[in-house]
């Protein structure tokens, strides 16, 4: 049976950086494309991207994603591709994060994967587990350009797993628009 615990301290050896580059938004006729520029120094640059289908209740004069969103979104994207490596130092240079980002941040992904620590039998704590750093002065502002739009019903994601389908029958019971 092999030590995950060791793999996972190899892994961290090898893959020391991972970096958040960039992000894209594309905003055309037919969807949005949220698009996320990563890189796994020593092993990967990938481009993950997520696509809202335009239908009636997302138009262009509606619903316009501000950068500072999806940089946000981008540093909760990040985590699901951080664990192939566990890469001790997360770089971030597409934005700056304040110390009390940084630690919050921290926190969400520790306690998120908690999981994947305990199936694992790795051992580590909030502190030295990830060191995240910023190389850009650039902060990001989310701003609610929707902030006055009514809406009839809900958008939710449909990712495949159980909280899905707890969603779908939860709202189905409600009996409103759901998207």
């Amino acid at each position: 049976m092999p030590n995950n615990f060791e793999k996972y301290n190899e892994l961290r050896k090898k893959y020391k950086n991972f970096i958040y580059e960039n992000f894209k938004i594309t905003n055309n006729k037919e969807e949005i494309i949220l698009q996320f520029f990563f890189k796994i120094e020593g092993l990967a640059e990938f481009s993950p991207q997520i696509i809202i289908p335009k239908k009636n209740y997302i138009l262009d004069e509606k619903i316009q994603f501000s950068e500072g969103f999806v940089f946000y979104i981008g540093m909760i994207e990040l985590i699901s591709y951080w664990k192939s490596t566990c890469s001790p130092n997360v770089i971030i240079k597409c934005g700056k994060l304040n110390e009390e980002q940084i630690n919050w941040f921290k926190k969400l992904y520790f306690y998120g994967l908690g999981e994947l620590f305990f199936t694992n039998e790795i051992k580590n704590n909030i502190t030295d587990f990830m060191n995240i750093t910023c190389q850009s002065e650039k902060v990001w502002e989310v701003d609610n350009k929707c902030n006055n739009m009514k809406y009839d019903g809900y958008i939710f994601p449909i990712g495949g797993g159980k909280d899905s389908c707890v969603t779908i029958e939860t709202l189905k019971q409600l009996n409103t628009n759901n998207y």
